[in-house]
Parts: C-alpha cells; sequence; structure tokens
C-alpha cells in the first residue's frame, strides 16, 4: 500500500471526523457545503487505497453507543426541520421499493463512527493494516452506502430554495 494514499484518505477522515464533533458549534450552511466536498473525497480516497490484508487481532470498537448518539443528537438538532429526507429502502428488490423518511444526522452519525474508530485505533499504535482493512471492509458495506445517500441528501438541503438564498 502507498503510503500516500493512506495519508490522504486519513487526513480526509480526520476532517469529516472533526466537522461531525463540531457541527453543533458551526454554522450549519458552511458545514453542508464542506462536507458536499469531504464526502465525496472520502469516497473517492477509500476506492484508491490499497487492499490490505488484516492480522488476527481482533480489537473491540472504540467510539461508544453513547458518543455516537450524542453525534446523532447534535448534527440532527443542528440540521433541524432540514435534517430528514425521503429516499427508496432497499433499491435491489425485485418489487417496488418502500418509500421511508431518514434523518440525514444517522448517516453521518454511522460515518463518524466508522471514520472515528480507525483514527482512534491509529493514536492508540493500531495495526495500519487492520485499520486500512477494516476502513475498506466497512465502506464497502457500511458507510460507503451511507456517504452517497447522504450526499443526495445534504445536496438537496443546500439547494432548496430556503437554503440557497443564505448560502
Amino acid at each position: 500500500m502507498e503510503r500516500n494514499e493512506f495519508e490522504h484518505f486519513r487526513d480526509l477522515a480526520a476532517d469529516y471526523c472533526n466537522l461531525i464533533e463540531r457541527f453543533e458549534e458551526l454554522d450549519w450552511r458552511q458545514t453542508t457545503k464542506r462536507l458536499r466536498v469531504i464526502i465525496p473525497s472520502l469516497m473517492s480516497a477509500a476506492m484508491q487505497m490499497s487492499d490490505a490484508s488484516p492480522t488476527d487481532n481482533d480489537a473491540p470498537s472504540t467510539v461508544t453507543n453513547e458518543q455516537w448518539s450524542e453525534r446523532f443528537s447534535a448534527v440532527e438538532a443542528t440540521l433541524s426541520e432540514r435534517g430528514s429526507y425521503w429516499t427508496a429502502a432497499d433499491v435491489f428488490v425485485s418489487s417496488e421499493p418502500e418509500v421511508v423518511n431518514l434523518p440525514i444526522a444517522d448517516y453521518l452519525a454511522d460515518i463518524w463512527r466508522d471514520l472515528r474508530n480507525g483514527l482512534n485505533r491509529l493514536e492508540a499504535g493500531g495495526q495500519l493494516s487492520d485499520i486500512v482493512w477494516e476502513w475498506r471492509f466497512l465502506f464497502d458495506v457500511h458507510w460507503g452506502a451511507h456517504a452517497a445517500e447522504a450526499i443526495r441528501a445534504l445536496h438537496a438541503v443546500a439547494t432548496s430554495t430556503d437554503a440557497a438564498q443564505n448560502i
């Protein structure tokens, strides 16, 4: 794995986590604008990172449910009425998918948890190959789909008639 690929992803992950950790302190318009740049960059960087093989060390999550809940609540409260959107659930089913209303905060907090966990393990001296493998695996099975949905929802928030007048 090229060190530059990893460092680039790590830096983007840290930027994303810092934004989510300060969400309630920042202007939602500017934060939404910044997330619309960071999230696609994270997705691209995740796909460009070289494969890594994990060791046999199972490391527990460093992010608690309480910490996730704090981030979810902060994002949800800050986005307020702009914080949910309509989408189709299970888009690859053979019948018509169910339409659901979902909170953007859930996606942003889930992405934060997956990325923050790896950053915490790095700071604690965790095995680089394990962290890279986990970030890539979770991108494929979890946060990548959340990131794609979050981009769509954040774009709608940022370009809605009311919001666009204030950006």
